[in-house]
């Protein structure tokens, strides 16, 4: 029985288009829907040809299908029924549109900004920043201070497609949205840029209610570097969210800011704690000297534990590590040994580089 029901899928899937089309209006829609993207180029004529219909739901489903199958032949078509009297048909108009990412589009979807379903504005503000246009930056700075939540939430997303430094003021407001979606999509959003405002604006962020926000409040702060930030993320360590204690880590780890040393000591000290190895991999390259010990003493764990040391020790520098790697480098452990020399050829190069040109 299972077999005949996988032959039957298998003769319907290379069924003309019209079947499928013929039961977009009905109980099957979502199914049928299915079939004529799998089908793409065959069913793109077909589906042109339900748009100009009266169908309401024959009309939303071609249009569903139209924009995952991507065809450009579709956008003249579909721009129209940015203005239908269905408001499901304008939001997947508007979700078609983006998915097409032709710039031909945006004029209408500009217009459908102002459309009178929220929903219907969120989609075009999301198609909008898929289309990576920077002329519509500043009405979709706008649209932050629309009246429903879920559309300045898509305005937010979409700046943060754009990356323009104009908008910034804009999303620092909107980090303290009463709503925490809204909230998110502007951290997520900040440009990784100094500018004015951003790296405190972020820095409060990072203490925020949602997890969300912490979450790629911490991860932004990591990309600028940013060291006023060093002690919330220190705090931020102990968040009850792990992913976002762990990109409170990474942050702090791309810093390279000394002052995170003694904290990746105690992590390095901690056989329990969960970035203890992380912590062993990262430490070298912060260049201090108080990492050799605790690193020499693991050259003796084995395993994960002991490469990350060895590799560490070669991203320190110290020449105080060098008679350990040496005698690691000339042991029977291959794997070891390699990673024991390249460590040494580190430091000696460190020590003495190479003459210039």
């Amino acid at each position: 029985m299972t077999l005949l029901i996988a032959l039957l899928a298998m003769v319907n899937s290379f069924a003309p288009p019209d079947q499928w089309i013929a039961k977009l209006d009905g109980d099957e829609a979502a199914s049928a829907e299915n079939r004529l993207v799998l089908m793409g180029e065959p069913a793109i004529r077909p589906l042109l040809e339900v748009l100009k219909s009266n169908e309401e739901t024959s009309k939303y489903w071609a249009v569903e299908a139209l924009g995952e199958i991507g065809d450009l032949r579709a956008v003249d078509p579909i721009l129209p029924l940015l203005n239908d009297v269905d408001s499901d048909v304008r939001r997947a108009s508007a979700e078609a549109l983006g998915q097409l990412r032709d710039v031909a589009a945006k004029d209408g979807l500009l217009a459908a900004l102002r459309d009178e379903d929220e929903d219907v504005r969120a989609e075009a503000a999301h198609s909008l920043g898929l289309l990576r246009e920077p002329s519509v930056q500043s009405r979709l700075t706008e649209m932050l201070a629309d009246s429903s939540a879920s559309v300045r939430e898509a305005a937010a997303y979409a700046l943060g497609d754009l990356r323009g430094l104009p908008s910034v003021d804009s999303l620092i407001k909107a980090l303290k949205d009463p709503e925490a979606d809204v909230r998110t999509a502007a951290a997520y959003a900040m440009p990784s840029l100094r500018y004015a405002g951003v790296v405190s604006a972020l820095i409060e962020a990072a203490r925020d209610s949602s997890e969300d926000v912490r979450y790629y409040a911490a991860l932004t702060l990591g990309q600028l570097k940013a060291r006023e930030a060093l002690d919330v993320l220190i705090v931020g360590l102990k968040d009850k969210e792990p992913r976002v204690a762990e990109a409170c880590f990474n942050a702090l780890a791309d810093m390279a800011d000394r002052r995170f040393v003694p904290q990746l000591l105690l992590f390095i000290d901690d056989e329990k704690s969960a970035y203890r190895r992380v912590a062993i991999s990262r430490i070298g390259a912060f260049r201090d000297g108080r990492a050799l010990e605790p690193l020499l003493k693991l050259l003796k764990a084995g395993g994960s534990l002991e490469r990350s040391a060895i590799e560490s020790l070669g991203n320190l520098g110290d020449p105080g590590a060098l008679a350990a790697l040496r005698a690691i480098a000339a042991g029977s452990d291959a794997s070891m040994s390699a990673m024991a020399k390249d460590a040494v050829q580190a430091i000696e190069d460190r020590e003495n580089p190479p003459d210039g040109p």
